[in-house]
């Protein structure tokens, strides 16, 4: 297995008003893009268990990755230590025999430069009218140099931050579509 401990910061919001106009300007002005599947096989904060299949938007290879991560603190954005392990098809395949039956969170990746990306969720069935946007960025520098991108959305579209809303948590939004089937 290939591993890459890193610290991920990461900050929420909920995009409103137009969510087509939205996903139009991402598509326009992306450098690289992936669709994700992600499911979890431990949903505990402080010590999740995801695995995800990732499809290049350019090539259409398909990695695996199984993640651990727990909470190291809380400022504005949400801070954790993240292990990321590439794993094989077959080691995916047999970790998610483990669920009896889930739905994956569907989200497309966006890298917008190569430190920030913005991963839009598909949730149809858990929010109407807008988009849950999730930022991911190396450092707190990246995003304070780059609220360029904070501001031109906010003028653009209602905003709501939801970083620290338990509900927007993506094991809590897994945990309730699966819920759903039971």
């Amino acid at each position: 297995m290939n591993s890459q401990t890193t610290i991920e910061k990461e900050r929420k919001f909920l995009v409103g008003g137009n969510p087509q106009v939205f996903l139009q300007w991402l598509k326009e002005n992306y450098v690289k893009s992936e669709l994700i599947f992600q499911v979890y096989l431990n949903t505990d904060p402080d010590n999740e268990v995801r695995l995800r299949m990732c499809i290049d938007g350019a090539t259409d290879v398909t990695t695996y990755h199984k993640f651990t991560k727990k909470l190291v603190g809380e400022g504005e954005s949400l801070d954790r230590v993240e292990t990321d392990d590439i794993i094989t098809k077959s080691e995916f395949d047999e970790l998610t025999r483990r669920l009896r039956v889930y739905v994956p969170i569907t989200k497309d990746r966006y890298w917008i430069d190569k430190n920030i990306t913005f991963d839009v969720f598909t949730l149809e069935d858990y929010i109407q009218d807008e988009v849950l946007l999730e930022v991911e960025y190396p450092d707190e520098d990246c995003i304070t140099k780059n609220t360029a991108f904070l501001k031109f959305f906010s003028e653009k579209f209602p905003i709501k931050e939801v970083t620290h809303e338990k509900e927007w948590r993506n094991a809590n939004i897994f945990n309730h579509i699966n819920r759903l089937l039971k």
